[in-house]
């Protein structure tokens, strides 16, 4: 009895020994290539071509397969998934009996691995699935997916469904014979066309993956995806599928959102989007979709009071989209097709699409804009935005523009400030031009237009149109009205009968066209009645600078024609203008002119002002000043380096005594003055002065002159006897020159009824030192008796010429003040005899008037 249960014991022990080798040579080492050969035939027979590298067996889970690899294709040349591990449910009695024996397999925190490219496998972009769990029931005529769960990409995704078996499972003596036989020869170009569409579909998927990494998920509220599928394993392009997907608060490329939800389905080989809702701060997004992977084509419609702008800007990265900021999300209505398989371009647009843009304060490129609305259109190459419109605090623009096989064509009025939209204008020709131009609170614009082009470039446009303008500037000089009517063709604006109203009068224009692009200006048949700072200024600023020293009471008439060089001042200094224009002007009216740090008045002013490349020619300047008359013309060359000058100046009958109040204090000069003078030079400042001319002053006084009247006082030492109105001359005359800062008289005479002065010297116009010498000839006396004092009546001038010194040159220093008295009698009594061998006695001109009036007469036409 002893012996027999320790035989029973030690049998025990062997087979517990025996069960547990055999246990862990399962678990560890695996069952044998024949083993897994079934598992892979059972496999097989359902329709998935499989590769099972080591099959264990789990004390509790069962029989576990290892890095399990899915195939497309019996060859096994295109792998779908690869999965670490799944638990078989299997009868090894039925599965050794070649009867069936897979009742269901089961997953459990696998790791899958799809390649996306199946030709690459392992070493391509890859699919993971993190943490699957799925059970899958074999039921005789489908698989049933109990539930399915993995996490992609931070997305938990549960799947559903079944999938029906591709024909009877059991063996049959024609299923026999039908797998002996050789299997069909694939042909190259159904696997090529086969691959094809398996790689689009996964690019597809490599695409979603892309998106989805950009997608930042909260952890309190994980995004849930749940599919059901259904459809035929033989046939899985025409598989079925409808998903639920839910979020929380996430953020995609930076941009957050409160929650989204969408339903979908797969179908046909079409996603069909029926809903989804999309939520942020600002409001909701409704949408359906239907995407045809074989066309490429997604169907939508959506209505978006959401930040819409800025979720298509983080989407598609577009810079353009950037440039505009939303101070509120514009409510966005749209609905049509749009093409994925191609690049976008304003050329050829892969939409076909109709909707509207409503939306108020938002801004781009500094420029804020109270509100902005459009509806719009668009297929491949046409594109319709009808009823646009632009609010701002100035005014609104309204719009349409059309684009189409026929090129562009647009209609617009503007009723609000055109600067504002400078920073949008591309060609640089138009900026200049805006930049020309200023507004303000009291403005009043209208602007009308309509025109066409080939393409959307404006340099390509040529439009046409209509200007009223109210209390505007250009180029900073006022204008009261505008009105005229525009071409524009590119850079060229043209302008046709043109009137510009100020309060002092007005001015019209057949043409004025400005060529931005050379930036040049043309004016034809310019004319009107205005200050010409004014009527120059509106298209040569530079110019105009050169008119403010004219002041006129009343506005005169002026024409302009020709062709303006409006490049900035600093591009004219560099290079040879390319002005060719004549300025015209005319007044009856009183004008003001500053003359050398003098404002001189001047009555009627005319002239012509015609200015050609660098080059100013002032001719037939004509005006009354000063009592008399003033002609000039000036020639002025290479204005915008180191001028060169040219002037012919005549002066007729001027009020001498005026002229000296003007340019010094001495109250007592007489006369009038008139002379012709030349001045040349070039550079600015006196010592690149030269000048010529000749003066002639009658009926003055000779001591009036600031220079000489100091003079009066020797001469009257001399000659202390002398009637009073000895220095009223009936003419004084001299010819000069300016040199070296100098002014040379060689030629000065003046002639009284008592004398003839003669003179020559110098001033020095930088100090102001005079250097003087002037003899008298007393008129009328005899050579014998005026001898002894002629050489006496020699006098230097010194000294400056505002205080200058005089002396007698040749007067002996032993003279006596007696000697001086005695001459001085002398010279008096021979005088006195002179004038009675003329006249007769002195008693009888005091009481003889005709006497008195042959005298003045003789005085007025003296002989010499």
């Amino acid at each position: 009895m002893r012996r027999r249960t320790k035989t029973v014991l030690w049998m025990f022990a062997i087979l517990v020994l025996l069960v547990g080798w055999a246990a862990y040579y399962v678990q560890d080492k695996g069952f044998t290539h024949q083993w897994r050969d079934m598992i892979m035939s059972e496999f097989e027979k359902r329709g998935v071509h499989a590769t099972i590298r080591r099959l264990n067996l789990d004390p509790l889970r069962g029989l576990i397969a290892r890095d399990v690899a899915v195939y497309e294709d019996p060859e096994h040349k295109i792998l779908l998934m690869s999965i670490s591990q799944i638990a078989l449910d299997i009868d090894p009695v039925k599965l050794l009996s070649g009867s069936q024996s897979m009742r269901a397999f089961e997953v459990r925190n696998a790791q899958v691995t799809i390649p996306l490219d199946p030709q690459r496998k392992h070493k391509g972009e890859q699919l993971k699935l993190d943490n699957l769990s799925a059970r899958t029931l074999m039921r005789p005529d489908h698989i049933e997916i109990v539930r399915a769960q993995a996490i992609l990409e931070g997305l938990e995704v549960s799947v559903s469904g079944s999938l029906f078996r591709p024909g009877d499972v059991q063996e049959t003596p024609e299923k026999e014979a039908e797998d002996k036989k050789e299997p069909a020869e694939v042909k190259p170009t159904d696997n090529k066309d086969h691959l094809k569409i398996l790689r689009d579909r996964r690019q597809s998927i490599a695409s979603v993956l892309d998106y989805l990494k950009r997608f930042e998920f909260s952890d309190e509220a994980k995004p849930t995806l749940e599919v059901r599928v259904d459809g035929d394993m033989a046939n899985l392009p025409e598989l079925r599928a409808a998903g639920d997907l839910k979020s929380g608060p996430f953020r995609y490329a930076g941009h957050s959102n409160e929650a989204v939800h969408a339903q979908f389905e797969w179908a046909n080989e079409r996603l069909i989007v029926h809903e989804l809702n999309l939520e942020d701060r600002f409001g909701k997004l409704l949408s359906r979709m239907e995407y045809d992977p074989s066309e490429k084509i997604l169907g939508f419609s959506l209505k978006s009071s959401t930040d819409l702008h800025g979720q298509l800007s983080a989407a598609f990265r577009a810079p353009r989209l950037g440039e505009v900021v939303f101070y509120r999300p514009p409510l966005i209505e749209a609905s049509g097709t749009c093409r994925l398989d191609g690049e976008f371009s304003w050329e050829n647009m892969p939409l076909d699409i109709i909707g509207s843009v409503r939306s108020d304060h938002l801004t781009s490129r500094g420029v804020i804009f109270e509100a902005m609305s459009f509806d719009f259109s668009a297929n491949g190459r046409e594109l319709y935005i009808r009823n646009g419109r632009i609010e701002h605090k100035t005014g609104v623009l309204d719009c349409h523009i059309l684009r189409d096989s026929n090129g562009v064509r647009f209609r617009s009025t503007a009723q609000l400030d055109p600067t504002i939209f400078k920073p949008f204008v591309r060609l640089k020709g138009n900026e200049n031009f805006l930049n020309r131009w200023s507004f303000n609170n009291d403005s009043g614009i209208y602007i009308k237009f309509q025109g066409n082009g080939p393409s959307l470039d404006p340099t390509t446009w040529s439009s046409t149109g209509v200007i009223d303008l109210r209390n505007c500037q250009l180029n900073g000089h006022p204008i009261s009205e505008l009105q005229c009517e525009l071409q524009f063709e590119g850079n060229v604006h043209e302008y046709r009968n043109v009137v510009i109203s100020r309060p002092e009068g007005s001015v019209t224009g057949e043409h004025i066209i400005f060529d931005h692009g050379s930036q040049t200006c043309y004016l034809e048949d310019v004319a009107g009645k205005v200050l010409p700072v004014h009527a120059v200024g509106w298209f040569a600023p530079k110019a105009a600078q050169q008119l403010l020293v004219y002041d006129f009471a009343e506005p005169p008439e002026f024409s302009i024609e020709g062709t303006i060089d409006c490049r900035p001042g600093s591009e004219l200094a560099r290079s040879t203008a390319r002005h060719d224009y004549e300025f015209s002007f005319k007044s009856d009216a009183d004008a003001s002119y500053e003359l050398f740090g003098q404002v001189m008045q001047l009555s009627a002013p005319s002239g012509t002002v015609q200015i050609k490349e660098n080059s100013i020619l002032l001719s037939d300047f004509k005006t009354g000043t000063l009592g008399g008359d003033i002609s000039a013309s000036v020639v002025l060359t290479d204005i915008h380096r180191v001028i060169g000058y040219e002037v012919d100046l005549g002066v007729n009958n001027i009020d001498f005594r005026q002229l000296a109040e003007l340019y010094s204090s001495y109250k007592e000069t007489e006369g009038h003055l008139s002379g012709t003078m030349r001045f040349e030079g070039k550079g600015i400042g006196i010592e690149h002065l030269k000048a010529t001319g000749s003066a002639v002053i009658v009926d003055g006084n000779v001591f009036s002159i600031p220079a000489f009247g100091p003079l009066s006082k020797p001469i009257q030492e001399v000659l202390p006897k002398l009637h009073g109105d000895f220095s009223v001359a009936r003419e004084a005359n001299l010819a000069f020159e300016i040199a070296d800062s100098k002014f040379y008289t060689r030629d000065f005479q003046a002639k009284t009824n008592t004398f003839q002065m003669k003179g020559s010297g110098s001033v020095d116009l930088v100090t102001q030192e005079l250097d003087f010498e002037a003899g008298l000839n007393l008129r009328g006396a005899p050579g014998l008796l005026f001898a002894p004092v002629a050489k006496l009546l020699v006098f230097k001038g010194e000294g400056s010429v505002s205080q200058p010194t005089w002396r007698a040159k040749n007067m002996p220093g032993m003279v006596t003040n007696k000697a001086l008295k005695e001459l001085g009698d002398i010279t008096e009594n021979a005088l006195r005899k002179a004038g009675e061998l003329h006249l007769g006695p002195d008693k009888d001109r005091k009481d003889d008037p005709e006497r008195r009036d042959r005298f003045r007469n003789k005085a007025e036409n003296p002989t010499d």
